[in-house]
């Protein structure tokens, strides 16, 4: 039974794998058949209990967890969290609503939390960031019940903003943490031009010139952070959100033209920047040092 619960290391990709492949299997068969929910909570529980424990039970050697950590991690938590909408659909009768899933938000970012601080995992980093947002922008609508789209694509920027800021003292303790607030940043403002398939709901024509602008800046800065730390991940939120931002602005044919105009011009001097001719450096001062004033070794080496 020992050797059960404690693996050895070198079988942790081979036992990632099959924890993932498993739980999408699981996934399925729960979309497809729909048990109740307490059967529901029951296996999902249970996953979420094993993939965790084998997370947690490895050697832990003070650094970054191995990759396969990290994918028992992410495995464990989306059990986790479908253990959650199990428990809010066993208390109560209606579909999860505002309330249910402010608080099944905030008891994952708690958890997501603290694993990251115990395997100091920054991927669960990202998960308990995204988890604080889905909280907030689900206990407005829980509080306020808005009539408008609007609001929620504020708190978005402002959530975007927040994480950014965040990734700045992190930059200091830990590289990849901090990458991942920037990622959660990305992902914010994505979820703003994400918002209009609510458009059927509250009748928004198109998205605000204002917040096409966050999606565009937002993706040139996520490309440029990537470019300059080598970090993939905010390369590929920071180009979807450009293709969001494309695929968003072409329908304002009207509009369209002041986009391109702006865009062309950056880009040509952004380019004419780099390909300008280099001028060639000045020749080096002379050294106004004379040979006595060199310390003796110096000296004596030149000899």
């Amino acid at each position: 039974m020992s050797d059960l619960l404690h693996p050895p290391a070198h079988r942790g990709p081979l036992i990632a794998a099959g924890a993932v492949t498993f739980a999408v299997g699981v996934a399925t068969f729960l979309a497809r058949y729909e048990p109740a929910a307490g059967v529901t909570l029951a296996i999902t529980g249970a996953l979420a209990a094993v993939f965790l424990w084998l997370a947690l039970a490895g050697a832990d050697d003070g650094g970054p967890p191995p990759a396969f950590v990290s994918a028992l991690l992410v495995t464990g938590l989306a059990s986790f969290g479908g253990a959650l909408v199990s428990i809010a659909d066993l208390l109560s009768d209606e579909d999860p609503g505002a309330r249910s899933v402010t608080l099944i938000a905030l008891v994952l970012a708690a958890v997501a939390a603290g694993l990251s601080r115990r395997r100091r995992s920054a991927v669960a980093a990202l998960i308990a960031a995204v988890a604080v947002g889905t909280a907030v922008v689900a206990a407005w609508q829980w509080i306020f019940e808005p009539d408008d789209i609007t609001p929620f694509r504020w708190i978005l920027l402002a959530l975007a903003v927040g994480y950014g800021l965040a990734s700045l003292p992190l930059r200091a303790a830990s590289l990849r943490h901090s990458e991942q607030m920037v990622n959660a940043a990305g992902l914010a403002i994505l979820a703003i031009p994400a918002s209009q398939t609510a458009v059927f709901l509250f009748g928004t024509p198109r998205l605000p010139g204002v917040f096409e602008g966050v999606v565009l800046v937002g993706g040139l800065g996520l490309v440029a952070y990537a470019a300059i730390d080598r970090a993939p991940g905010p390369a590929y939120i920071g180009a979807a959100n450009l293709a969001v931002f494309v695929l968003i602005a072409a329908p304002g044919r009207d509009q369209l033209l002041v986009w391109p105009i702006v865009l062309l011009v950056l880009g040509a001097v952004a380019l004419l920047a780099g390909l300008r001719p280099r001028r060639p450096l000045p020749p080096e001062p002379e050294s106004s040092t004379r040979p006595d004033d060199l310390p003796l070794s110096v000296r004596v080496h030149r000899d």
